[in-house]
């Protein structure tokens, strides 16, 4: 890794029999799950809000919106 980067894991423990298991992945893929999570919650939230009408809308938006989540 070069200078000034750093690598944080989101770790969990577990405690088995006789021992203790670690389990860890980057936080940066942890983050961009909550990110994803937050953004379907929120088109779920506005659709929710609309009249039956306007979900297919809603829908176009949603998708629209989940196509530029996932490219960054």
């Amino acid at each position: 890794m070069g200078a000034g980067r750093r690598l944080r894991i989101a770790t969990s423990t577990v405690p088995g029999s006789g021992r203790t298991i670690l389990a860890g992945r980057p936080l940066r893929d942890v983050e961009r799950q909550e990110d994803d999570v937050l953004l379907v919650t929120a088109a779920a939230s506005l659709a929710w809000l609309m009249p039956p009408g306007c979900l297919a809308d809603a829908s176009v938006v949603a998708g629209w919106m989940w196509r530029s989540a996932t490219r960054s």
